[in-house]
């Protein structure tokens, strides 16, 4: 063989290899960024999750607190009703 068949071999093969490398390097990458996104997005929904929880609970414990009293004001509230029902 000569020297420019030789060449043309040796580039179409550097060509493949680089080709091949950056395949594997591309799938690499995008499952690294894939997989840290997902993990930056649980964190997210972990964090959301807890400060709704926190919310939640303590509008559940002043609505337990008021119980008592919204009882008793659905029952005034009629009164009151029929109080200016007869005026």
């Amino acid at each position: 063989m000569n020297q420019l068949s030789r060449t043309v071999i040796a580039s179409v093969l550097l060509a493949l290899a680089i080709a091949i490398f950056g395949t594997g390097y591309s799938r690499f990458i995008s499952s690294t960024i894939y997989s840290e996104s997902v993990m930056h997005l649980e964190e997210i929904f972990h964090q959301s999750n807890s400060s709704l929880n926190k919310v939640v609970n303590v509008i559940w414990t002043n609505t337990h607190l008021w119980a008592d009293y919204l009882d008793g004001a659905g029952d005034d509230a009629v009164r009151a009703g029929e109080r200016r029902e007869h005026m």
